[in-house]
């Protein structure tokens, strides 16, 4: 163990994930170093054990190695680590309790906070406790590395996250993501670690762990460690030994060959990491140890001080002017121009790790430097403990690195940058250059797409943002990139950016609006179906103001306004827009094939309307918002009750278990269960979290068509064609009491607000009150002259209104006197089509319709409707199909 050779090599093979069976033959067990701990040493202290050890150590090297987590965005150690061995196994102990036995204990924190100050070595210690080998073998399911920071772009961290664990990562909220990681998480064996909170709602947004994950947080707020129920762990600073140690590694000496001046280095750095590594780099190169005490004694950062007065340790702040300082002098291995260089690394995003490519293209344009030139300057960075450098695992040892730098580096550089405008400036110059017929012939290089926006808006050019997000172009590169769900990110930046009058406003919108109306369609066929996009966007928003729309209006009561209908206006039209990308599209590709609808949308955009969600297979007969607003429920003929995200409508999860259609839907007060009635005359209670079923109440002895939950959570009414309303225990399921009077169906319950009273509303033209504890029947309200198909208290209790098919009526609910008649009329359309021969065929999917070419298969295009029912007309290219309660009339567009 004393050989730097043998060092070397089991360092070596642990880093290449390979094997290493310690034997000890002399000394003791507790000399063996900490990454050797995984696999059980071999005592062959003495002879009497040697040939038992002998053949457990055959047997170990005979059978398969153990598996080992994979790593996912952990970030390399340090040129010069540091181990600190009882630090690095108090925290793994803390992290891994109960995971040696492959059970799950009560008590045993799931999380567990890293805190300390800025520059002490939080995330040094957590990436070597990611790469640790024991921690790796018991994270089987991998180490997920999440990069927080001050302003994490939550959604589309949690989409890296996603994808590193095997999904799409096809969602659009933090909300929409959390429910979606969870899923994935679920079954895993895995340790996330989040790096750099700063705010208690950006863990939120990954609480999503299994009961086998465990969570690792890095932070300076110990608060919030114990705040999000996590279990705390200081880190300390550096002893005197260590730092010594830290300070001998990066000058390149041997401690023990230390002069008497690393006494006060150690002392002006306070024993920080950060500032011993860049205090030991000048020393390595050649800076004499008097001119560095010398230096750290003079320096003047009272702007620094004045700017972080809560801030402990100031000595790394003199590290890091001298380390910067020196970077610019020749005789310690800089250059003038080298400050300037690092200081334009502030143009990037804090907290983000920027792919080595971006730098190159900036410094290409601040600088001159050809990529291998700014490539040997990074490295330079990097050995002066400036800059952090990643290999990114994915692509290969070779592969370009990514680059970071501490926070607090970022905020002496941004001090010393000058105007930031000026830099972003340059930077999309730089960019300008590697697109010769506009942005969309970007690089793909894993930065550009995603940026873009933000340095056209800090350069003060969010109207060249907002003119280019009229380019189909460059919505169809960013598709084509993998980046759909981005375009809505761009549109809402530059909205925020753009002043409220301008005239673009009202378009973007429009166009944001068309794409999400179908973003789940676009992103899934990005790469076999490009032209999807522009087929939904101009299916979704062309109706909105062509002449051809004027048709389809209602002209309201009263007429026109003096602007009149959309189409008839003089303003830019969305319908001209997509006009203009159509004849590109021809012109640019001759025979460009899509599927073109020939009546309007359903909803129209600009209507109000937010979302459509698609996913049942059957009638929905009913919607329940949670009470917080984030989630929708509801019920349909395909037997199941189906959750949504509110904001996104992307389905969350679907609940089975019902027999039979689902008629009523209902989440309790509190947002944590929901209640179901069905046709196989139970109600259901469901974990709106997971989606287990929790109850089955069973009694009615006929379709349950209504549920409603009590306002304290406490009980469940049910409506059933039984011509009962039953109440239930939502907690145990028993049924306390039938509520007997009706002498038809039951179609709508609803409690009062205070609890106390239900109202009933019943095929049998009456609504009834009732007592909702004893049962006793209040009131029988007559006056409706057809069946009642709902029932519904106002918000104060102090009013009930119920509706047939011609009226609703406003009652007293005190009096039960009919307060107001409102009339209003209904009627049921139906129609029928037919199936015939064709040239193509149609396949429904459950999502979307696929026509192919009948003699080859070949997908010709994609309807993102599952059609009911086909009919088709084969002189006009043109067919009909019938999906939910929708006709679409339907031509494909183009030669095939």
């Amino acid at each position: 163990m004393d050989s730097a050779y043998v060092r070397d090599e089991w360092t070596c093979a642990l880093d290449l994930d390979k094997p290493v069976h310690p034997v000890v033959r002399l000394g003791d067990v507790t000399q063996l170093p900490e990454r050797v701990g995984l696999y059980d040493a071999r005592l062959m202290q003495r002879d009497a054990d040697y040939e038992r050890e002998l053949a457990k150590l055959v047997e170990q090297l005979q059978a398969a190695p153990p598996p080992l987590g994979a790593l996912h965005a952990v970030p390399s150690l340090p040129p010069h680590f540091l181990e600190r061995p009882e630090a690095l196994r108090r925290l793994r102990d803390a992290v891994t309790a109960a995971l040696e036995q492959r059970i799950v204990i009560t008590g045993v924190a799931s999380r567990v906070g890293v805190q300390g100050m800025g520059g002490i070595g939080k995330s040094v210690l957590a990436a070597a406790l990611a790469r640790n080998t024991r921690v790796r073998f018991l994270f089987p399911g991998g180490v997920y590395w999440v990069p927080l920071g001050q302003e994490p772009r939550l959604v589309e961290l949690q989409r890296d996250l996603a994808r590193a664990l095997g999904d799409a990562g096809d969602f659009e909220s933090p909300f929409t993501g959390q429910k979606r990681l969870r899923e994935l998480l679920k079954e895993k064996q895995t340790l996330l670690v989040l790096d750099d909170l700063w705010h208690k709602e950006h863990a939120e947004a990954f609480d999503v762990l299994g009961p086998m994950c465990r969570m690792l947080i890095t932070t300076r707020d110990a608060q919030l460690v114990t705040t999000f129920g996590g279990m705390p762990y200081q880190v300390q600073l550096l002893s005197d030994d260590e730092a010594r140690r830290l300070l001998a590694r990066w000058a390149g000496v041997e401690p023990d060959q230390l002069p008497a001046a690393a006494a006060e280095v150690v002392e002006q750095c306070g024993r920080l990491p950060l500032a011993l590594s860049i205090c030991g780099a000048m020393i390595r190169d050649r800076k004499p140890w008097a001119d560095v005490v010398a230096d750290l004694r003079e320096a003047e950062l009272e702007f620094v001080s004045h700017d972080l007065p809560n801030y402990p340790h100031k000595d790394v702040w003199k590290a890091i002017k001298i380390g910067i300082d020196a970077l610019g002098r020749p005789e310690y291995g800089g250059r003038p121009e080298y400050r300037e260089r690092f200081a334009e690394l502030t143009v990037f995003p804090p907290d983000e790790t920027v792919p080595e490519g971006a730098v190159s293209v900036l410094w290409l344009q601040t600088g001159g430097l050809k990529e291998v030139r700014a490539r040997d300057l990074l490295r330079l960075l990097a050995s002066k403990a400036l800059v952090q450098l990643d290999a990114d695992a994915q692509q290969g040892p070779d592969a370009p690195s990514r680059v970071s730098l501490h926070d607090l580096l970022y905020d002496f550089a941004l001090r010393t940058a000058g105007e930031p405008r000026r830099l972003h400036e340059q930077l999309l110059e730089a960019y300008r250059k590697c697109c010769p017929d506009g942005w969309q012939d970007g690089p793909n290089d894993g930065y550009f797409f995603t940026h873009l926006r933000r340095h056209l808006i800090e350069a003060g050019r969010a109207g060249e943002l907002a003119d280019l997000l009229h380019e189909l172009r460059w919505l169809e590169a960013k598709n084509e990139a993998g980046l759909t769900f981005d375009l809505t990110a761009d549109y809402h930046e530059a909205l925020s950016a753009l002043p409220a009058d301008d005239a673009r406003r009202k378009m973007l919108r429009l166009l944001e609006e068309a794409i999400r109306h179908d973003i789940h369609f676009i992103a899934r066929h990005a790469q076999d179906y490009p032209q999807a996009l522009f087929q939904c966007l101009w299916n979704a928003g062309w109706w909105y103001d062509c002449p051809q729309s004027a048709a389809h209006y209602l002209e309201p009561e009263g007429s026109w306004s003096n602007s009149g209908p959309l189409c008839d206006r003089s303003e830019d039209k969305l319908s001209a827009l997509l006009e203009r990308w159509s004849m590109d599209k021809k012109q640019a590709s001759p025979g460009f094939l899509w599927v073109q609808s020939f009546r309007p949308p359903p909803a129209s955009l600009g209507t109000g309307q937010l979302a459509v969600l698609r996913g049942h297979e059957g009638y929905v007969e009913s919607v329940s918002y949670s009470p917080d607003g984030q989630q929708i429920a509801s019920a349909s003929y395909d037997q199941t009750i189906r959750v949504w995200d509110a904001a996104s409508g992307a389905e969350l999860a679907v609940l089975r278990g019902h027999e039979s259609y689902a008629h009523s839907v209902s989440y309790s007060p509190d947002g944590r269960r929901i209640a179901s009635g069905s046709g196989d005359n139970t109600v259901r209670v469901w974990d709106a979290r997971s989606g287990a079923e929790l109850a089955v109440l069973r009694g009615h002895e006929g379709y349950v068509e209504s549920v409603s939950y009590s306002p304290d959570g406490r009980r469940i009414a049910s409506g059933s064609q039984d011509k009962t309303v039953r109440v239930w225990d939502a907690d145990s399921g028993a049924e306390l009491t039938v509520l007997r009077g009706h002498q038809n169906w039951l179609k709508s319950v609803s409690y009062s607000p205070d609890g106390q009273r239900i109202a009933s509303a019943s095929l049998d033209d009456t609504v009834r009150v009732w007592d909702a504890h004893s049962g006793a029947e209040l009131a029988v309200l007559h006056g409706h002259e057809d069946s009642v198909y709902s029932v519904s208290y106002s918000p104060d209790g102090r009013r009930i209104a119920s509706a047939d098919d011609q009226t609703v009526r406003v009652w007293d609910a005190e009096t039960f006197a009919c307060l107001e008649i409102i009339p209003g009329a209904g009627d049921v359309i139906a129609i029928a089509a037919g199936a015939r021969l064709f040239p193509w065929r149609a396949l429904v999917q459950r999502l979307e319709t696929v026509i192919e070419d009948a003699a080859t298969g070949q997908v010709i295009a994609r309807f993102p409707h599952p059609l009911e029912h086909i009919s088709t007309h084969p002189p006009s290219r043109q067919w009909a199909g019938s999906a939910g309660n929708h006709v679409y009339l339907i031509a494909l567009e183009g030669e095939p």
